[in-house]
Order: C-alpha cells, then structure tokens, then sequence
C-alpha cells in the first residue's frame, strides 16, 4: 500500500453510541428495501449486530462514568466490564448506575434479550442453525431500532436528562468541499428542523424552549410522537438557498446518489448564494467599509457562510 493509498481512508470515530445506533438504522432500512434474500438476511443480520453494540457501548461508558465518580480507577473499571455477561449489563447496570429501574414496556426487555440470544446464535451457529435462521426471518428490523431506542431513552431518564435526537434514526447531513458527512448538532437544532417538515408542537416556543423539550425528549412518548411524524414525512428538511451548505437533516444520509439532491439544494441555490456574496461584496466597497468581504467558494462551510451573513449585516 502506498502513502497516498494510506491517506484516502481515514477511520471516523466520533461518538461511538451514536455511530453503532446510526449503522443499525441504516441496515434496518436497507433491510425493508433488498429485493434479494441473501441481502435481506445481510442487512436485518446487521442491524442486529449494530443494535446490540449501541446498548453494550452505552452501557459500558455509563459504567465507567459511574465507577469513576465513586473513586475507581480505569484499571478496575476495565476488569469490571470485561468480566460482565452482556445480559447481566442490560438487565442490572442501568439501576446501578441510575440508581432506578428503567421505564419500559412489559414485553421490551424480554425482547431485548432474546434478540441478543438471537445475536448470539448468529455469530457461533450450532447444529440448530436453521431455527436460528427462522428467528432472524421472523425478526422485524424497524423493531429493533425502536425497541434499541427505547432503552436509550429510559436509560437517560433514569439519569434525569434529555436523550439524544439521533434515536430518531435521522442526522444532520453536512455537504462539503470533498462530500457528504453527518454530524453532531446541538439537540436544539432538532426543533428548528422539524418545524420546517411541518411537524406541530403542542407547545409553542420559538427556540424551543423547555416545554418543547419536554414534549418531545424526556419519554418514550415523545419519541413515538415524533418517530410516526418522520416516517411520514416524503422529504428531508428543505435547504435554504441563502445557505446551501448548511447540515440539514436527512432521512437517508448514508445514499450517494440522494445526497447530491437532499432537501431540494440545486447547483442554482448555489450559484445564487454565491452572487449574492459577491453583490453584498460590491457595495461594501463602495461604501468604503473596513470590512471586505470576498466572493465565497463553493466548498466553504456553513459556519462560513453564517459568519459572512453577520458581517454584511453589521456593515450596514
């Protein structure tokens, strides 16, 4: 492998709860779209394995957070989770480390263990593989995101904060220079965005505010809520031409080909933003302002763009 082979793959490691919840996500929906049974049985096998590592890596950095705080030290903690069965740590860490018992649906943790028995029997078949093989034909992938993202969602509010938007399965797809990527936003973004699907708050606050908060992260209710409204939502959040690079939050990141085009950005937008940079440009010039501003390339940030809008404004 060559230097330059080396440098075109860089490996993304930004949240890993979030990564393995994200990948489940993927593959459950590319699940429901195969048209073949070996890649059926591909993906709802990987949405497995990515459901039960976003628990287990949950879990184990709760733990080590927890454990932590009452005065052990990494080595401890790294004996304590090696050593745990991966049952045991869904069924009792979350007490230990919240100090209350998850609010879950009756029949969610039952579920939850047998879908990593499932996992289990996957990965080391026995001589009972074809049953195995049912049980995975039997299992609803989309389920498993739900039933994942419920012990999310309890799991934080047995600590008493805010779960995370991305248990929606949605992210915030930011195009750039050299591609698309997603990325982390803060959760209070996530009304901005749904407000320009359309979605109907009970509550209204313009940022949001506490009682769009508590509508709709703090429970499993909330989660539903909003979880119906998305799968019924035909776009992405729409771009705003002013800002086309701006992250926008998209139903179906990981696709090459619907990146080019989510929320209706056009090679037009685009070229509009950027006429509008360098007639703003012109006449800061003729006014004779300190500030200049030059003509923005196409492969510069949204946070760019943003602070050059500032600027205009506080030049006029």
């Amino acid at each position: 492998m060559t230097d330059q082979d080396e440098t075109e793959f860089c490996a993304w490691v930004l949240e890993p709860t979030w990564q393995n919840f994200s990948s489940m996500y993927r593959e459950a929906v590319c699940a429901q779209e195969a048209s073949t049974g070996m890649e059926v049985s591909h993906h709802r096998m990987a949405a497995l394995y990515f459901g039960i590592s976003t628990i287990e890596c949950l879990l184990n950095r709760e733990m080590t957070r927890y454990q932590l705080h009452i005065g052990l030290d990494h080595d401890e903690i790294h004996q304590i989770l090696r050593k745990s069965e991966l049952k045991k740590k869904i069924k009792t860490w979350p007490s230990i480390i919240t100090g209350e018992e998850l609010s879950l649906r009756p029949e969610s943790m039952p579920r939850l263990l047998e879908i990593n028995d499932l996992r289990g029997h996957l990965t080391h078949l026995k001589n009972y593989w074809p049953d195995t093989f049912n049980d995975l034909r039997r299992t609803d992938p989309m389920q498993v995101v739900e039933l994942v993202a419920e012990y999310i969602i309890a799991l934080y509010q047995a600590k008493g904060e805010l779960f995370p938007y991305w248990v929606w399965g949605w992210n915030y797809l930011s195009p750039s220079h050299d591609g698309y990527q997603i990325v982390l936003l803060p959760y209070t973004q996530i009304f901005h965005s749904l407000r320009s699907l359309g979605f109907k708050f009970q509550q209204q606050s313009l940022h949001g505010g506490d009682r769009c908060t508590q509508e709709i992260l703090t429970d499993f209710d909330g989660y539903q809520r909003v979880a119906s409204f998305l799968r019924s939502c035909s776009r992405c959040e729409p771009k705003w031409d002013l800002a086309p690079h701006q992250p926008k939050y998209c139903r179906q990141w990981w696709d090459a080909f619907h990146q080019k085009s989510c929320g209706g950005v056009a090679p037009e937008a685009i070229a509009r933003a950027l006429q509008l940079d360098e007639e703003r440009a012109r006449r800061m010039k003729v006014r004779g302002s300190s500030t200049k501003i030059k003509s923005a390339p196409a492969e510069q940030s949204w946070m760019q763009l943003a602070l050059k809008r500032i600027t205009s404004w506080l030049g006029r």
